[in-house]
C-alpha cells in the first residue's frame, strides 16, 4: 500500500506541504510554510495503520468523485494518489471517502512533531524575541542571505494595534544547518504588549530551503500567533 498526499496553495509565495506513505506504512512529509519547515518522517503506529487501512478500503469501493470536509484555509489544491484511488478534494461530500481525507489531513499536521530535517521558529515576547532553530538529525540546505521578520500586534476585534518590520542581513558562505544550528533574529525587540483578547503574529520571510530532500530549494515562510 503507498498512499501520497499533497497541498498546494496559490499566491505570490506559493505554499505546499505534503505526505507519502510507504508499504512499510513508514511517512515522510514535509512543508513549506508554518511555525516549523522541512521534512519530518516515523514509522505509523498501530492505530493510524489500521485507520489508513480501512478508510482506504472505503474511498476504493466505489468509483473516486470529489472528496468533501472542510478545507484549509487560501483554498488550497488537496489530492491524494494511492492503490485504487485519485481523488482531487473539492467543498462536495463523498462519504466513501470523507474519513481517508480527514486522516491524511491529521496525519500530515502529526508528522510535524517528528522533523527529520527542519527550521523551527521561536518566538518569546514582548520585547521580541525571535529566532530559528534546527530540528532532527539530519542537515537541511537553506539560504537566507536577508530575512525579513514583521511582527504585528491585534487587538480583540482584529483590528492591527502595533505593526514592526526588522530586516536580518547575514553572511551566506553556509547554506547548511544541522544538528544544533541557531540563528538570532530579533532580541528583546520593541513592539507594543498584547491586550486582553487580542494576539499577536510573527512572519520570517526571505529563505528558500530543500524541503523535499530533492536538492531543489523552494521559497519558504515561517509563522507564529500566539495563544
Amino acid at each position: 500500500m503507498t498512499v501520497r498526499y499533497v497541498c498546494t496553495t496559490p499566491g505570490p509565495h506559493g505554499q505546499s506541504s505534503g505526505v507519502e506513505i510507504d508499504n512499510d506504512f513508514v511517512a515522510a512529509g514535509w512543508q513549506t510554510d508554518g511555525g516549523t519547515v522541512g521534512r519530518f518522517g516515523r514509522p505509523l503506529d498501530g492505530a493510524e495503520r489500521d485507520g489508513l487501512v480501512r478508510a482506504l478500503t472505503a474511498a476504493r469501493a466505489e468509483p473516486a468523485p470529489p472528496a468533501g470536509g472542510p478545507r484549509r484555509p487560501g483554498a488550497g489544491t488537496e489530492r491524494i494518489i494511492a492503490d485504487g484511488v485519485d481523488l482531487t478534494v473539492t467543498d462536495e461530500v463523498d462519504p466513501a471517502a470523507v474519513e481517508l481525507v480527514e486522516r491524511v489531513r491529521e496525519l500530515a499536521e502529526r508528522l510535524t512533531g517528528s522533523p527529520v530535517a527542519a527550521i523551527v521558529l521561536d518566538v518569546d515576547g514582548p520585547p521580541w524575541t525571535v529566532r530559528l532553530r534546527h530540528a532532527g538529525d539530519t542537515d537541511l540546505t537553506v539560504r537566507a542571505a536577508a530575512l525579513t521578520v514583521s511582527t504585528t500586534v491585534f487587538g480583540p476585534d482584529s483590528e492591527i494595534l502595533d505593526s514592526t518590520e526588522h530586516i536580518v542581513e547575514r553572511a551566506a558562505d553556509d547554506d547548511r544547518a544541522g544538528p544544533g544550528w541557531t540563528l538570532d533574529l530579533v532580541e528583546n525587540g520593541d513592539g507594543a504588549a498584547v491586550p486582553a483578547g487580542g494576539f499577536a503574529a510573527v512572519t520570517v520571510t526571505g529563505a528558500q530551503a530543500d524541503v523535499r530532500g530533492d536538492g531543489i530549494v523552494r521559497e519558504v515562510e515561517w509563522g507564529w500567533v500566539s495563544e
